[in-house]
């Protein structure tokens, strides 16, 4: 975890869920049902907006730094575009890997250390709840 000093940044994985862009009525579930969300090899990691804000509640007692908050399932495009695009009702996305879009998996283990977990602890079980 890299050091700061007076205050504490919370980094969130992709938000998803009510009143998102990742939900059912979202501009992201719009892209997919036009089929203009491809599903590309960059990694991310989500987060359902209720646990940000769970986490952001927690974060009040937590100590000066930088924590990840996010669920505990990185995925590349190619496994949560299909998921998500069932999941609004969209059309089975088109693949693209031209992109050369890489993205990474984030780990909340610091946050977990702090005492939080995510309610949903997969996107997989968050997108059935969209």
């Amino acid at each position: 975890m890299a050091e700061l000093s007076g205050g504490l940044v919370l980094r969130y994985g992709l938000l998803y869920g009510p009143g998102t862009w990742y939900a059912a009525d979202g501009a992201l579930a719009d892209r997919a049902r036009q089929g203009e969300l491809p599903a590309t090899d960059a990694i991310v990691t989500f987060l359902r907006i209720d646990d940000a804000v769970a986490a952001t509640i927690a974060a009040l007692n937590w100590p000066d730094g930088i924590v990840n908050v996010v669920d505990d399932d990185p995925a590349s495009g190619t496994v949560w575009v299909p998921e998500f695009a069932r999941a609004v009702g969209a059309p089975e996305p088109r693949i693209d890997l031209s992109s050369g879009a890489c993205g990474r998996p984030v780990s909340a283990q610091y946050a977990h250390e702090l005492g939080w977990r995510p309610q949903w602890l997969s996107w997989r079980e968050g997108f059935a709840h969209l």
